[in-house]
């Protein structure tokens, strides 16, 4: 019975070892700027491979596109990708037991005067993610509402900065954003 029970848990422990994701997705940095009608993302995202091969992975990274969210007119990132009608994929390499990361710049024209960031898709990395950060500026002659509460807000140069951090970030809903102009 013994033996049973010591096979049982190293075929176990072997399982729950081999489950454990190869790549993780680990932390954020995102600058999410409103001009007018438009708005404009800066995202860094980090990864770390943990196993001792090179990895290849595909990313998909999709856009918010509905009646609030035209298509961004603008995207910068180092790696080639392909477009399809709500976001882009594109491939990139992680050394062996090594972190990396890639940034993506976007432009996006916005109606109603909100934005969504989409944050949940986090959930199908099965991890919730170290650390997100989010910077939100404005012109201060707007407010704002945020569903992700700030831990800190300043005005610098007549614009709002908003600042969110985020630990242990595995979210239910995305970020929304909705402005007005102040009297």
């Amino acid at each position: 019975m013994m033996n049973k029970h010591i096979i049982l848990t190293s075929v176990l422990l072997l399982f729950s070892c081999e489950s454990k994701a190869p790549i993780e997705f680990f932390k954020e940095d995102i600058i999410i700027e409103v001009i007018d009608s438009r708005v404009r993302v800066t995202g860094l995202y980090f990864f770390r491979n943990t196993t001792k091969v090179r990895k290849r992975i595909t990313f998909y990274y999709p856009f918010s596109i509905d009646s609030h969210h035209s298509y961004p007119d603008t995207i910068v990132m180092r790696y080639p990708y392909e477009e399809n009608s709500t976001g882009i994929s594109f491939t990139m390499s992680i050394d062996a037991m090594a972190t990396d990361s890639f940034s993506i710049i976007y432009i996006q024209a916005v109606r109603h005067s909100q934005f969504t960031y989409i944050t949940t898709t986090t959930k199908e990395w099965e991890r919730p993610i170290e650390n997100a950060h989010f910077t939100i500026i404005m012109s201060d002659s707007l407010s704002a509402t945020i569903n992700y509460a700030p831990y800190k807000h300043e005005k610098i140069d007549n614009r709002h900065y908003f600042y969110i951090l985020q630990k242990t970030f595995y979210p239910e809903e995305d970020l929304r954003i909705e402005w007005f102009r102040t009297p």
